[in-house]
């Protein structure tokens, strides 16, 4: 229980962050002027360019099989590229939600299907707080995923 309320209050603050990202609002070209604006962006600009380095490290300290994860608040499906699990076996998805935060969200589950190399997987200790975040995050992206197409299509 210690263990699974440390990596909840983990999953907690970097989901916030991700929903933070996300949630950035467009900012008007009016408020792009002025000398705290500047100031905010070169901040903003260095911050971003530590995380990116921060997340660099981590990475080469921790290679991991890299595979695209499809996922919400109670499982998730994804195609390894090495030697997948076998159904009924326990562990820990771990998913990098953004290449800038080197933290990975740790979802605890049994898999549950393996399936033409499609390994699925059900969460079975994602507290609701974490599930409400997962939900919110995957909404952001999927909003953003739809205005891009739409910009796309009209540019």
């Amino acid at each position: 229980p210690f263990a699974q309320a440390l990596a909840d209050d983990s999953n907690l603050l970097l989901l916030h962050a991700c929903v933070a990202v996300e949630e950035r609002p467009v900012r008007d070209s009016k408020e792009e002027t002025g000398p705290l604006f500047a100031e905010l962006a070169r901040i903003e600009l260095k911050l971003n360019l530590v995380l990116q380095m921060l997340g660099d490290v981590v990475r080469r300290g921790h290679p991991a099989a890299l595979a695209r994860v499809r996922f919400n608040a109670l499982g998730a499906s994804w195609w390894p590229k090495g030697a997948a699990p076998q159904c009924g076996s326990r562990g820990v998805l771990r998913i990098q939600l953004r290449g800038a935060l080197p933290q990975m969200l740790d979802l605890p589950g049994e898999v549950t299907s393996i399936a033409d190399g499609e390994v699925k997987i059900r969460f079975d200790q994602v507290s609701d707080a974490i599930a409400e975040l997962l939900g919110r995050l995957i909404f952001l992206r999927h909003r953003r995923r739809l205005a891009d197409v739409k910009k796309s299509r009209t540019s």
